[in-house]
């Protein structure tokens, strides 16, 4: 006769044993599950209770994203990765806005150095202007007066 989940409706298998690990008087029970190639899996079993009901249920964890029970210990633990991940986020977010900060800096003083290039070269272009008309006008005195 196959065995049903009561929860789920699954088949459960019957392909583990119990095994007791305690010491002395204290117990501490253990589920092999018998895997291919004569490997074994080892979890721990774990118990829970209704105070209501007085109903008492037996269960191994799977994995983490199946836990029907959750531990404070664990919501604190997610608590604190989840801070933990969005500090380093933040970090890296600030790092990021201070390097693109940093390059417009370096672009905004690029431009200025060549508005203060251009400037110059204007400059020197009138001032090379004004001596060419400068020495024109010599020029011109000088032959006039001859």
């Amino acid at each position: 006769m196959k065995r049903i989940c009561p929860r789920c409706n699954e088949p459960l298998f019957s392909n583990c044993y119990v095994k007791d690990k305690g010491i002395n008087t204290l117990s501490y029970l253990e589920l092999i599950i018998k895997k291919e190639q004569f490997q074994k899996e080892n979890k721990e079993i774990k118990s829970c209770y209704c105070s209501k009901c007085g109903y008492v249920e037996l269960y191994v964890d799977i994995d983490d994203s199946n836990k029907h029970h959750n531990n404070d210990d664990d919501d604190l633990n997610h608590l604190k990765r989840t801070v933990q991940q969005y500090a380093r986020d933040y970090k890296k977010k600030m790092e990021q806005k201070k390097q693109e900060d940093e390059q417009l800096q370096i672009q905004l003083q690029k431009q200025l150095f060549e508005q203060k290039l251009l400037k110059e070269k204007i400059k020197e272009s009138k001032k090379s202007k004004r001596k060419k008309a400068l020495r024109k006008r010599i020029i011109l005195k000088k032959m006039l007066r001859k």
